[in-house]
């Protein structure tokens, strides 16, 4: 069988992509679905983790550098 007869494999997932729904507020999401609130809630705590990095990063590397003199 010639792979041509198969459809693409995001023409199959294209038409239930239609019937989600997008938002960045929490209480919605928590109206809309329980797993897409918990991920929404995990997917903001890390990008707070990461912004916090980015600014105790440059400290940390700045004390264990002045520690080591």
């Amino acid at each position: 069988m010639k792979l041509a007869h198969f459809p693409h494999p995001y023409a199959l997932a294209l038409p239930f992509t239609l019937f989600l729904q997008k938002t960045s507020k929490m209480d919605e999401m928590k109206a809309i679905s329980r797993a897409g609130f918990g991920l929404l809630k995990f997917v903001r705590a890390v990008l707070r983790y990461c912004d916090t990095y980015r600014i105790v990063k440059p400290k940390k590397e700045r004390v264990e550098f002045l520690q080591n003199d």
